[in-house]
């Protein structure tokens, strides 16, 4: 799985979500959101239906959709997602029916399912917070390092159904403005880092085991 969530669709599809989208058997409209990435992807909520143009696989531990994860062209939202936003990933079957993720179909397309998301950050190092198999993780992109003066966002996946954070002293030492902790409540602000050397912090999601994860910062 690639670490990034790409935020690409084919250009027609992409227009009908980004533009033309409409909601199926429904009286209200689809909210476009501004998610990590800096993409307009749809704000869904349970009972919505999302249909897709070939069939995708949504990522292991995601639980958006009341009828399975594999092979899914029309999703419908279960009820009872987690209130607070979380991305729901997926990629197409078929790589053939996505060549260019930039451009055509993509992977990792996330879907919102919460509140408003605006970060003015161009410059992110994006990680994502995972639960697998009962032990917390996290999913960065291929270089472990980061840049002095580089803003970290960590954001929750739709594997975590339950209040999450990051937390540690170093949080308190690297990030400017930083209480030491990141969650639900403050993680869209990112960690902008103001010093070079190792950050070590803590992974928690409420009901699996914590780990520990270290990012290089390099000057």
């Amino acid at each position: 799985m690639k670490l990034l969530i790409v935020l690409a669709l084919l250009i027609g599809f992409g227009l009908g979500l980004g533009y033309g989208y409409q909601r199926w058997g429904s009286h209200h409209d689809i909210q476009m959101m501004l998610g990590v990435t800096d993409k307009m992807i749809p704000f869904v909520r349970s009972g919505d239906t999302l249909r897709f143009p070939v069939p995708v696989n949504f990522n292991p531990g995601v639980q958006l959709c009341d009828k399975g994860n594999s092979g899914v062209t029309t999703c419908t939202v279960r009820q009872g997602i987690y209130p607070k936003l979380r991305y729901y990933s997926y990629k197409c079957q078929n790589p053939d029916d996505c060549p260019d993720p930039d451009v055509g179909g993509g992977s990792d397309i996330p879907i919102r399912t919460a509140s408003s998301l605006t970060l003015a950050q161009k410059d992110k190092y994006l990680v994502q917070v995972v639960c697998q198999g009962g032990t917390s993780a996290v999913m960065k992109p291929p270089q472990n390092s980061v840049k002095q003066g580089q803003t970290i966002i960590w954001y929750p996946s739709g594997s975590i159904q339950s209040p999450w954070n990051v937390n540690g002293d170093d949080l308190k030492k690297y990030c400017d403005g930083a209480t030491g902790q990141y969650d639900d409540s403050n993680y869209t602000t990112g960690c902008k880092v103001n010093m070079a050397g190792s950050m070590t912090y803590t992974v928690h999601v409420d009901g699996c085991k914590d780990v520990p994860d270290t990012i290089a910062v390099n000057p």
